[in-house]
């Protein structure tokens, strides 16, 4: 199965979760359930865009720098200010950024083309009316639809809800996500090792990969190549997760039991094997509106595969509607080794520009699956066409930004 039909078939597989309401200091990286309308205009009331002072426009028609006008000074508006006062002709108010617009007045002169002489303003330019006047309204109007659902959460968001008065928002649930890892061969991070054994990072990288979007893992099983393990684990949390990402056991060794195990739990495979490297033999299945994923072992494929199935998952079941996939073209700046034709493969990157502001791309040292430090210093993935067996040196290419987090 071709890398785009398996990513639409997991999109066309998720259910999407309810809505719940959430205080607003919560809320970053969550996604709008609801529609945001503008309940008071913004700003909602005349202020100054900058520093200096309220005039009337017929007051310095014929203000310049060889000839000022001069204005007697009448009061000074900070921001914050209530003022009760209106600007009378042949005067001005002297106004600072942010601060109510006084009545009478139709226009702010910067304080860069004012000198002052005690009471009083020398005026050096003209104005237009409304100029450096930021009007009521002027951004968004009451009934104005300002972000639709869909939309996720990123700081200026919420700080343009905030400016709004919502201080709780709709927004999709988040899904209940747990993981299993298998193998043997692995130990604790701390354990001093023995031939033959590893220390299990799979759990470390995905609960990242998982914190990165905002999530917490439900729950982290670590379990030996056991079929009975195995099957206890999944039972452990199927029942009660949204989506379950297993990593290993899901090959066709004598001790590869994923497979095997979900069905007998109920679980209908939608795919099994997908035509990319690294992350061939990864499995999606589903019971009822639970997503389950199996992904191979070697660190880089786990991560890849994630990338490319299980966080595109989490994100529509968490009310994203379109996954933002950014690919840019760049200039590949070294030969890369010829590959078997039928599979994508998707070549960890490191993007930049050259002396001459061109985009290019070289591959990590350590393409292998098993080599996470390829992965861990690539910004890209460089997508090497399935039907494509060598690229050459200057060959322009196509490659895919990696964005680990939502915020």
């Amino acid at each position: 199965m071709l890398l785009e039909e398996a990513q639409r078939l997991v999109i066309d597989n998720c259910p999407l979760l309810p809505s719940e309401q959430l205080a607003l200091k919560a809320c970053l990286g969550r996604v709008l359930s609801k529609d945001v309308i503008v309940r008071g205009p913004i700003p909602h009331f005349d202020n100054s865009a900058m520093d200096g002072y309220a005039v009337k426009i017929g007051d310095i028609a014929s203000a310049t720098t060889d000839s000022p006008v001069t204005l007697r000074e009448q009061g000074m508006i900070q921001a914050g200010d209530q003022p009760e006062m209106s600007l009378k002709a042949g005067r001005t108010i002297r106004i600072f950024t942010g601060a109510p617009i006084p009545e009478g007045t139709e226009a702010v002169v910067m304080q860069e083309y004012v000198d002052r002489d005690g009471y009083y303003a020398l005026v050096k330019r003209s104005a237009k009316k409304y100029e450096n006047i930021r009007r009521i309204g002027g951004e968004c109007s009451v009934g104005d639809k300002l972000f639709e659902a869909g939309m996720r959460i990123t700081p200026p968001v919420m700080g343009m809800l905030a400016t709004l008065g919502y201080d709780d928002v709709e927004v999709y649930q988040q899904p209940k996500v747990s993981v299993i890892v298998t193998g043997n061969e692995l130990k604790p991070v701390s354990a001093s090792l023995k031939p033959g054994q590893i220390r299990e990072s799979n759990s470390y990288a995905l609960t990242a990969a998982l914190n990165s979007i905002g999530l917490i893992p439900h729950k982290v099983l670590r379990v030996e190549d056991s079929k009975e393990k195995l099957k206890m684990a999944f039972e452990n949390v199927i029942g009660e997760s949204d989506l379950v990402i297993s990593v290993g056991g899901i090959s066709v060794g004598d001790f590869d039991f994923v497979k095997e195990v979900v069905k007998e739990l109920g679980v209908d495979t939608i795919f099994y094997k997908v035509a990319m490297k690294p992350g061939k033999p990864v499995y999606f299945g589903k019971r009822e509106k639970t997503l389950v994923f199996g992904l191979p072992g070697n660190p880089v494929s786990v991560m890849v595969s994630y990338y490319m199935f299980p966080r595109i998952a989490i994100n529509r079941m968490s009310g994203q509607i379109d996954e933002k996939t950014i690919m840019l073209s760049a200039r590949l700046s070294q030969d890369f080794l010829k590959k078997k034709v039928g599979r994508i493969t998707l070549i960890r990157g490191v993007l930049s520009r050259d002396k001459n502001g061109d985009l290019t791309v070289a591959p990590t040292v350590g393409q292998g699956s098993h080599k996470m430090s390829g992965l861990a210093q690539a910004n890209c993935l460089i997508h090497f066409p399935k039907d494509e067996s060598f690229i050459a040196k200057n060959s322009t290419v196509e490659v895919e930004l990696i964005h680990w987090s939502n915020f």
